[in-house]
């Protein structure tokens, strides 16, 4: 089994979004209703920022073409876009949001 490893970033206010980097690329960070979700940045279908979306309980619509992405798996659930985003995995360590690199 692969072990996971963390980056600590700064928590994002509640109900609101941010964009931190790891590893040299851009993550969304998002609380939605008091849960902390990570996914990169980038809409599989033409590279549109997805922080500027919509960003649900359950999923994040591209803001430039309406695909949306599930944000359990990653996969589109509608199209344009064909292929997953990264959703990664976060943790909360005393007062620390950790996420997945």
């Amino acid at each position: 089994m692969k072990k996971i490893e963390f980056e600590a970033v700064a928590r994002p206010a509640p109900g609101a979004a941010s964009v931190v980097t790891i590893d040299g690329v851009a993550v969304v960070l998002a609380d939605v209703g008091g849960r902390l979700r990570a996914f990169d940045d980038t809409c599989t279908h033409r590279g549109c920022s997805l922080a500027g979306g919509t960003i649900d309980a359950s999923s994040v619509t591209c803001p430039c073409h309406r695909g949306r992405f599930d944000l359990s798996t990653g996969v589109p659930l509608d199209g344009p876009p064909v292929e997953p985003i990264r959703v990664r995995v976060v943790r909360l360590d005393g007062d620390r949001v950790l996420v997945e690199r």
